[in-house]
């Protein structure tokens, strides 16, 4: 039936919030944790996911956050580190990777930048002397090793690309230090978001 609904836990505690209109979601859609704490913030109309939805850790915190269009992910997914800074970019054009990728060290600053074409990777950037970006570098077929550097000349990220596809080790160099706690976690959100690539499996970050 049209109006607002509530759905809720066995404990009797709230599980989502949604609004319906002539048998579509439309309007503010909030689920929560059985914490009670808010897990995903959001927007439907007629039924299609829209604008930017953000989804929160068990703790509370903003992990990451998708613009919609029509229910396509269309313009930036951002992952968040603990500290709130952003982990990783990623442009969308209808579902599809169509922009730039950028990853990011827990501290801000650049790792390396992918840019993508209708979801090939097609070149790659990074931050030179004066904290400018280089020209793109191609990547040929889709394939290429990537070596990124910060602005201080210490190598930032060491990748390759496959067929369009990551292969081989994948190394992160930070500019601080993680906790073993942090690094743990780092690891498994790198392992979920790398999406456009299924053989990387080694995922190194250190200090520089």
């Amino acid at each position: 039936s049209d109006g607002p609904r509530v759905f809720y836990y066995p404990d009797g505690k709230i599980l989502a919030k949604d609004n319906y209109i002539r048998g579509f979601a439309d309007g503010p859609y909030k689920a929560y944790g059985p914490s009670g704490l808010l897990n995903t913030d959001g927007q439907f109309q007629h039924g299609d996911r829209t604008g930017t939805w953000k989804y929160y850790n068990f703790d509370g915190k903003l992990q990451h956050t998708v613009e919609y269009k029509f229910n396509k992910m269309d313009g930036k997914e951002t992952w968040y580190y603990k500290n709130g800074r952003p982990e990783s970019q990623t442009q969308y054009k209808e579902d599809i990777h169509d922009g730039a990728y950028k990853s990011f060290d827990p501290d801000g600053a650049l790792l390396y930048q992918v840019n993508f074409k209708d979801d090939h990777p097609i070149s790659y950037s990074y931050r030179d002397k004066k904290d400018s970006l280089i020209p793109a570098i191609p990547l040929t077929g889709w394939s290429g090793k990537i070596k990124a550097y910060f602005s201080n000349g210490n190598v930032s990220a060491e990748l390759e690309y496959k067929d369009g596809v990551l292969d081989g080790a994948y190394k992160l160099y930070y500019t601080t230090s993680l906790s073993m706690g942090d690094a743990e976690e780092q690891r498994q959100v790198l392992k979920s978001i790398v999406r456009f690539g299924t053989n990387s499996e080694n995922i190194v970050s250190s200090k520089v």
